[in-house]
Order: C-alpha cells, then sequence, then structure tokens
C-alpha cells in the first residue's frame, strides 16, 4: 500500500488499541532515562509492520509480511534487508495453512527466529496459527507466579513460556492486576501521546521471547534458527519450568561462540512483596539463583507464627516454589507485618508480608458514582444508574435492554465534564480496573461486585503524559463519556 498514513483499528468502533505498541514497547522501550519501562532488549531496532486493522486481518497480509521482514520478494515490489528477529502477537484458531507453513519456512531459511503468540483460547496450541506451524517458537503465558495463565493455550505446540500476566488478580499486592505494563498512545488529545498501562495475553509472552533472541543475536549474531532451536532443546535458554530466562540464554549464546562469561550467582525471591489484605489467605513465592552458577541456599523463614511456608516443587538446593498462608485467628484487629527470609552463602533476601486482620466492616465513601453498561464490542453505553455509599458499599441496577456482551464501569464527576474517571477522581470496573472483562447478558446476573478507589497515575510513569492533558483514568488510559443527567431520574438502590 503506497499510502503510508495509518487508521489504526479503532474505526468507528472506539480508539485504536495500539497493541503493537504495547508489544514493541515489551521489545524495545528505551532504558536507564528515569521513565517508564525497560524493553527486553533496548537497544534492538524494530521493523513494525501492519497486517492487522479494524475487524482483524488476512491471512494474505500476513504472509506478505513475513516475506518483506525475511528480506524476501513479495507482492509490494520492495525488498528490505532481513531481520534477525520476527515477531507475531496475532492469531486466530485453525491450523497453519500451507501457504502460511511455506512463508514461514522461507523466513527461517533466510535466518530469521520466528516467535509468536500460542493464542488466548485456553485450548490446545497444536490447533491455533500460527503456533501449529513449524519452525515457529509458539509463546505461551505464565502469571507473576510462574503458572500457566488461565487463558493460555497449552500443549506440545507451546515451546517456550514468558510473562503474559494475569490481570484479574493482585498476586503482589501493588494495587494494579498483574499484567504486563508497557507504553500505549492516544490519538484522542492534540497532540497525541503516550502513556502506559497493563495489558495481558500470549502477545504479551511472545515479545519477550524475541527480545531475549535478539540479546542472543546481539552477542553472537552467527546463531541461526537452528543452533536456537538445540539450545532451547537443552534447556539452555529456560528455568527448570520452560519459562524464558534472559540471563542463561545470553550466557548460551556466548558460549556457543567460545567466550562463556563470568558466573554471577545471586540468589532473587519472587515476588519481592506480599500483601494479603484483609481477606487473602494464601499466596506463592518463587526462590531462584541468577546470573548463572551454584549457591548454598537456606529454605525460607517467616518470623512471625501466623505466617506459614511449606514447600511446592523445590529442589534438593531449596530453589523453586513455596506456598505461604495466613492465619488470622486470634490475632487483634489492625494491620499485621512479617518478613519472610531466605539465606544464601552469596546474599539474603527478605520479603516484606503485610496483612490486615478487620472485625467490622468499614465505612467508606468514595463519593456519588455513575454506574455505566456498555457493550463490550462498541464502548457504547446503553444504561446508567447512579448510587451514593451506604455502609461502605454502593448498590447499583442496570437494564442491558437485550442480549450480548457488556461492561460495567463506575466512576466519580467531581468537576461535572461528563466523564468519570478522571485523574483524581474515584474510578472501578468489573472486575479489575486495569483489565475491564465482558460480562455476557442472557438473563438476570447478580453479585457483579467490584472495587472503587480514586484514579492516581502509576508511580511516576504518566507524569509527562498528564503535563500534555492525556487523560488518566482506566488502567488502559481511557475515562469514559457518561450520558447527561436525566431530570428525575431514580437513582438505583437495589442490586
Amino acid at each position: 500500500d503506497p499510502d503510508a498514513n495509518d487508521a489504526g483499528d479503532g474505526g468507528d468502533m472506539g480508539p485504536n488499541s495500539y497493541h503493537g505498541t504495547h508489544v514493541a514497547g515489551t521489545v524495545a522501550a528505551a532504558s536507564s532515562n528515569g521513565l517508564g519501562v525497560a524493553g527486553v532488549a533496548p537497544g534492538v531496532k524494530v521493523m513494525p509492520l501492519r497486517v492487522l486493522g479494524v475487524g482483524g486481518g488476512t491471512s494474505y497480509d500476513i504472509i506478505q509480511a513475513i516475506r518483506f521482514a525475511a528480506g524476501l520478494p513479495n507482492d509490494s515490489g520492495l525488498l528490505s534487508p532481513p531481520v534477525d528477529v520476527m515477531n507475531l502477537s496475532l492469531g486466530r484458531t485453525g491450523y497453519c495453512s500451507p501457504a502460511e507453513q511455506s512463508a514461514f519456512t522461507a523466513a527461517r531459511q533466510a535466518g530469521v527466529v520466528v516467535a509468536a503468540a500460542a493464542g488466548n483460547d485456553a485450548m490446545d496450541a497444536g490447533a491455533a496459527f500460527p503456533a501449529s506451524c513449524q519452525g515457529v517458537l509458539a509463546v505461551g503465558a505464565v502469571d507473576l507466579l510462574g503458572n500457566r495463565s488461565y487463558y493460555s493455550n497449552y500443549g506440545p505446540a507451546v515451546d517456550v513460556q514468558a510473562p503474559g500476566g494475569d490481570a484479574s488478580v493482585d498476586q503482589n499486592g501493588d494495587g494494579y492486576g498483574d499484567g504486563v505494563l508497557s507504553l500505549l498512545g492516544d490519538e484522542t488529545v492534540s497532540p497525541a501521546d503516550y502513556f502506559y498501562a497493563f495489558f495481558q495475553g500470549t502477545s504479551m509472552a511472545s515479545p519477550h521471547v524475541a527480545g531475549v533472541v535478539a540479546l542472543m543475536k546481539s552477542v553472537n549474531p552467527t546463531l541461526t534458527p537452528d543452533d536456537v532451536d538445540a539450545l532451547l532443546a537443552n534447556g539452555e535458554l529456560t528455568d527448570d519450568r520452560g519459562i524464558i530466562n534472559a540471563h542463561a540464554a545470553v550466557y548460551a549464546a556466548l558460549n556457543a561462540l567460545g567466550a562463556p562469561p563470568e558466573l554471577n550467582p545471586t540468589l532473587t525471591v519472587q515476588p519481592g512483596s506480599l500483601n494479603f489484605g484483609s481477606a487473602f489467605t494464601y499466596a506463592e513465592i518463587e526462590v531462584r539463583i541468577s546470573g548463572g552458577g551454584d549457591l548454598q541456599v537456606s529454605a525460607p523463614t517467616s518470623d512471625q507464627p501466623w505466617l506459614s511456608l511449606a514447600p511446592l516443587a523445590v529442589t534438593a538446593a531449596n530453589t523453586g516454589r513455596y506456598s505461604v498462608m495466613v492465619e488470622r485467628t486470634g490475632l487483634a484487629e489492625g494491620t499485621h507485618t512479617a518478613v519472610i527470609t531466605v539465606v544464601s552463602d552469596r546474599n539474603t533476601v527478605e520479603v516484606p508480608v503485610i496483612m490486615q486482620v478487620s472485625g467490622s466492616v468499614h465505612e467508606s465513601d468514595a463519593g456519588h458514582l455513575y454506574v455505566l453498561l456498555r457493550e463490550s464490542a462498541t464502548g457504547t453505553v446503553v444504561d446508567q444508574a447512579e448510587a451514593d455509599a451506604s455502609g461502605g458499599t454502593y448498590r447499583y441496577r442496570l437494564g442491558a435492554g437485550r442480549p450480548g456482551d457488556y461492561e460495567i464501569v463506575a466512576g466519580t464527576d467531581f468537576d461535572n465534564d461528563q466523564f468519570i474517571c478522571d485523574a483524581g477522581e474515584s474510578c472501578g470496573a468489573y472486575p479489575t480496573l486495569d483489565h475491564p472483562g465482558a460480562i455476557t447478558v442472557d438473563a438476570d446476573r447478580e453479585g457483579i461486585d467490584f472495587s472503587v478507589g480514586r484514579v492516581v497515575p502509576i508511580s511516576d510513569l504518566r507524569l509527562e503524559a498528564e503535563a500534555a492533558g492525556v487523560p488518566v483514568g482506566l488502567g488502559s488510559g481511557e475515562r469514559v463519556r457518561r450520558p447527561p443527567p436525566v431530570a428525575g431520574a431514580p437513582r438505583a438502590t437495589a442490586q
């Protein structure tokens, strides 16, 4: 297409997703600048090729982009120097067609390593494209604790796993769903600007692997796709759970070149802190040795009797996964803290733990809320309720009008500009603010509960965006227009 202007994938359905921006940020976001996030391989160059638009795209477009990226003849009539690594954060159900397989085979023969998302359908990846294609590194997603993300495809077709997140939970207690944080764009402001958001998916896992392969190629440009496959099959690119390990991969690449780096083993524990709040009783930690080599590691210990640990999948060297459990019986109301300590002959790691004991519901008032019901596909608000707090709880009732998939968003509008979820206002969404989920409505539904809290930037990540006037609201950076008030409209009082 000779027109380089990119209209995006939003069309009449709403703002563009900036899915590719998020993926590219995971690979190559600049580091050591005191701003935002760091890419896996921040020094690499990125060749963005658009193959999907409004409503998706075609196999033909994907094949032509594969050939273009690999420096092969294609229907654009243009030739490009080949890339070293190709990432495809896209997919569909269905097997690899002969034409698609031919494109991947040709790219591999041209020396290009291909990483691709395994798919988000929680099914066998062997029945999904591009994971079912030969010569492709199919990447599955894991959550914060290294377990398979609930949505990730699985099975023998998955070659490697990487962080894809689970934004529906907050296992490290930092107040945000455990997605992958990266960049997004916003064309609804002038000038267009960027911000940061949590996404989840094998689309987020795949660029982690592509970035690691880019690191390998940066230290050993002679590596071929066959070399990468052999190192992966030998377990040299992953930890013992099959999750990509950047340090091990770079070490393997250097070792293959005959220049192994000096080992620098260091004890690490993930996550680095735990927050059980007032309701959770179970979490997991993983004890690891990073940097290559071996250490003498002690089993984790707790300094409080109400916090106990037990091995789940632990090696003889005391590395691996441990369960962490809280027992609140007999404890006084209030906040309790503890420390989990893991000691090695190289360094000691302390994991702070916080937990609350509450004997009663605390009164809380986030302000007068507007609760919006909107169609998932179009973002159109189809119903609105208003509610005030009573005993720390808001009660609402919404009517869908017709069966379908809907989202529920709630927030205040302190400045009365017809937008909820501006910075400083209260905001929430079901099931979490960072990853609103669709609710299929084909009958009456009850118990659609979620939390609402004041919108604040993610640390200092969005300070520049705020200064430029970029709206900060939902986890996707979205604030939501509410319908104008209707005179005499009743406020919802029942769930």
